[in-house]
């Protein structure tokens, strides 16, 4: 996996290989991910393109993202 670049909470540009773990850049691509996904399922909800799924689907992701979330902050 490569380093990637990333804001810290100060601003200041710093390489995700040199401050996490694989683990937790693995978790962070995930979570990136999981979010645009739920993104896109609620860009549907109330519309014509909305499916029978969605609601759930947007409960899953959210209970992923939470699990995530979670893990990094330990």
């Amino acid at each position: 996996m490569s380093a990637g670049i990333y804001n810290d909470s100060e601003g200041a540009a710093a390489s995700a290989s040199t401050e996490w773990s694989d683990a937790e850049t693995a978790d962070r691509c995930s979570l990136h991910r999981l979010i645009e996904e739920l993104s896109n399922v609620q860009h549907r909800l109330g519309t014509p393109l909305e499916r029978p799924e969605d609601f759930l689907q947007v409960r899953s992701l959210g209970s992923a993202i939470s699990e995530i979330l979670g893990r990094l902050d330990a």
